[in-house]
């Protein structure tokens, strides 16, 4: 975010915990969500301009399903930095 306000004039932020990227031996209802937490976090940086959050609904349609394993259609992989992400 501090790299994208050096290069940029405005600055958005997108806070959204994506079910679909959860393997099904990996807890999705353990894993921590709190948008006062995550707001907070990013007032202490003080160069976002807009804040983008939404819910599960707004993202996936009901004719979506969550099971990897089921899912159709057409998808784009960009290779490269996204690959490089440990945790």
């Amino acid at each position: 975010v501090k790299q994208a306000n050096k290069l940029c004039k405005a600055v958005a932020v997108s806070i959204f915990v994506n079910p679909v990227q959860f393997a099904s031996n990996e807890d999705l209802d353990k894993y921590p969500r709190s948008l006062s937490n995550e707001l907070a976090k990013i007032s202490t940086i003080n160069c976002v301009d807009a804040i983008f959050f939404s819910k599960e609904e707004d993202i996936y349609s009901a004719r979506i399903t969550l099971d990897l394993e089921k899912q159709f259609g057409t998808f784009v992989e960009v290779k490269g930095k996204s690959h490089q992400v440990r945790y």
